[in-house]
């Protein structure tokens, strides 16, 4: 017996194979399923391909279809039906491309399908119609959708699937696009600070406050006088304070002396001002050159 050939009484006859044609399938296809695959589901063909090319050769041999699958399977400890399923499945294609037939059809190749049925000028004329302020419901924007691939000749999936990348989109641009800016704002968690890592003293923030009363003042006038504050940033304790006709820079200076005087300055220690023409002028700042709306 020869590889391919088979003796009988009449002499020998050749083993008739099928053919395939030169473009019976896209091989780039069929390679991206391979790419598209994941790890497992590569190793799985990897294990079936060397089975699967046992029993070709057998069957090439001459043996009959139940010996060499029954012969192969026991081999490789694999189920026999399962062998002769994997066979003829790979019957169509070359040899060379038989690891790529044997991936599994299920998992990611499939959802890559899902979205080669969708063409792209379809895709972005529904997430344009979709992302709109207006907030067109889905429903409405896929009818539209549809009245545009009859007109243009486009392939689309279902609703369903149509929704289903809707809802893969990224959420904050989905919210800015249809809610604005605001919206997208309440996306970000608020801000939580802290002063535990802080000591007493070591941060004092100072500020002033316009008195929601009126007064009459040493001179007579009736006025609302504006208070300057320092407080302590760890403890919210008020360490100094100075109240005058307006924020000024005697009023910030005598209060910080006050600070000074009872609780001295501490070696690791931080100021925070408010920035405006009372507090940001050469007295304060000896003379640094600032940028500020009032200059």
């Amino acid at each position: 017996m020869q590889q391919g050939r088979i003796e009988t009484s009449q002499g020998y006859f050749e083993i008739a194979r099928p053919t395939l044609e030169a473009h019976d399938y896209d091989r780039e296809v069929l390679w991206s399923k391979w790419d598209n695959a994941s790890d497992s589901q590569r190793r799985l063909a990897e294990k079936w391909l060397p089975a699967v090319q046992a029993a070709d050769e057998m069957l090439n041999q001459g043996i009959s279809t139940k010996t060499a699958f029954a012969t192969v399977a026991g081999h490789y400890q694999v189920s026999a039906s399962t062998l002769r399923d994997k066979y003829y499945q790979v019957q169509k294609f070359a040899k060379p491309d038989w690891a790529a037939a044997l991936v599994d059809g299920r998992g990611a190749s499939r959802r890559n399908v899902h979205k080669s049925e969708f063409d792209e000028d379809a895709w972005q004329f529904l997430i344009a119609d979709y992302l709109r302020p207006e907030k067109p419901a889905f429903r409405k924007c896929y009818e539209r959708l549809e009245l545009a691939a009859r007109e243009h000749g486009w392939s689309i999936p279902s609703r369903a699937t149509a929704f289903r990348r809707i809802q893969q989109l990224d959420e904050a641009m989905v919210v800015a696009c249809r809610e604005g800016e605001h919206a997208l704002m309440h996306l970000i968690p608020a801000q939580q600070r802290t002063v535990e890592h802080l000591d007493a003293m070591q941060w004092i923030n100072g500020d002033g406050y316009l008195h929601n009363v009126f007064v009459r003042w040493f001179n007579g006038d009736v006025i609302r006088p504006k208070t300057w504050f320092w407080q302590d940033v760890k403890t919210r304790k008020i360490l100094g304070w100075r109240c005058d006709v307006s924020e000024n820079i005697d009023s910030i200076r005598l209060s910080f002396m006050d600070v000074v005087t009872r609780y001295g300055i501490p070696e690791d220690f931080h100021i925070t001002i408010d920035n405006t023409r009372g507090a940001a002028n050469k007295w304060l700042t000896g003379g640094a050159p600032i940028a500020t709306a009032l200059r």
